[in-house]
């Protein structure tokens, strides 16, 4: 089941996975758990994120959106197991 929080990245960074939690590194780190995690938005061109990640996210039911340069959505990944909702709000949130 996916978490609750949206986490939006807009700066160079590296994402990764570590012992099920989500690690931020830029000049410092930050952890969140990715079970808490219901949206990651990669707003930014300048991140590195791992296959790892995405592979813990995805079995954590979490989406991730990839921005463009003008900072719009470029794509979505949903899980395959995901529930039907969880698209749908995400094109509504968009059209907002």
């Amino acid at each position: 089941m996916a978490g609750f929080r949206t986490i939006v990245i807009n700066k160079r960074c590296k994402l990764a996975s570590l012992l099920g939690s989500l690690i931020i590194r830029t000049e410092t780190e930050e952890r969140i758990h990715i079970n808490e995690i219901e949206t990651l938005v990669v707003e930014s061109t300048a991140v590195a994120i791992t296959s790892a990640l995405v592979a813990d996210l995805t079995e954590a039911g979490a989406n991730i959106i990839f921005c463009d340069r003008k900072h719009l959505p470029a794509s979505v990944f949903v899980p395959i197991h995901a529930h039907y909702a969880t698209a749908r709000n995400i094109k509504i949130q968009i059209a907002w």
